[in-house]
């Protein structure tokens, strides 16, 4: 969570609930994905700079 910036716990639990009101991930069978591949691919590589 400090790597990210993402604040407590309690602040993830919130992101993750409103990613999914949003549409951007969805929680199936206890595993997260996301719902649009083209926001899953901007999010590694311009946040997360992951190649």
């Amino acid at each position: 969570m400090a790597k990210y910036n993402l604040g407590t716990s309690a602040n993830v639990v919130q992101l993750k609930k409103r990613l999914i009101e949003l549409d951007i991930i969805d929680e199936m069978k206890g595993r997260i994905q996301f719902l649009d591949p083209m926001y899953k691919h901007w999010l590694a590589t311009r946040y997360f700079t992951v190649r």
